[in-house]
């Protein structure tokens, strides 16, 4: 079976537009952006399309590349007291912590999960699309065997916490694994957050596997 998530998402989009017109108001998301490149501002450009189908306020605060760790900070705390979600678009300039930056997003308003799994109020846009998936196909996680490909912040690290909490028994896979394909060949999941495309095919996998 083949997954059509972009059937999904239209569907996900038209429920949150018919909610968001139930409101008293539109609900407003704020997005911090720091020296944006070419790819950024593209995607940038989606979300503001895909608010305005929905029919979210957008505010979007470009700071200059010069702008400090603190400078991102404070703007974030500005506004956040105008805003009910807040985003603050990665990457950021190397000169800015990114830690500190993504801690100081209030965690009632921070729709890009950054504070999961010790809040889960709001999950990680990667872990919603699993999770979505699993409950209209009847995943079971509970003592299956799942690999995950990459350990990034926005991919590989969330759905690591997501599959721990499920139940699942769980192999992270980075690029300084040595014969990754082994680990596929038992596996129930399959988790692929590397960023590599074709990195897994139907030979290393076996029948069945999610």
């Amino acid at each position: 079976m083949i997954i059509d998530g972009r059937s999904i998402a239209a569907e996900i989009y038209l429920a949150t537009k018919e909610r968001v017109v139930s409101f008293s108001r539109a609900p407003r998301l704020g997005i911090i952006t720091c020296a944006p490149n070419a790819e950024t501002k593209q995607y940038l450009e989606l979300k503001k399309r895909k608010a305005n189908d929905v029919g979210v306020s957008l505010i979007l605060l470009e700071l200059e590349e010069s702008a400090s760790t603190a400078d991102v900070v404070a703007s974030i705390k500005r506004l956040a007291k105008e805003v009910d979600g807040l985003v603050v678009q990665l990457p950021l300039p190397s000169h800015v912590d990114r830690q500190v930056v993504l801690k100081a997003i209030p965690e009632t308003q921070d729709p890009d999960g950054f504070h999961y799994p010790a809040s889960s109020s709001l999950l990680p846009p990667v872990v919603g699309a699993i999770a979505e998936i699993s409950l209209r196909h009847g995943v079971v996680w509970e003592g299956k065997k799942i690999v995950i490909f990459g350990h990034g912040k926005l991919v590989g690290q969330p759905a690591e916490e997501y599959a721990k909490i499920r139940g699942g028994e769980i192999f992270v896979v980075t690029k300084d694994t040595k014969d990754a394909g082994l680990f596929l060949q038992d596996d129930d999941i399959v988790i692929a957050g590397a960023g590599v495309p074709r990195g897994i095919d139907a030979d290393m996998v076996k029948s069945g596997v999610v």
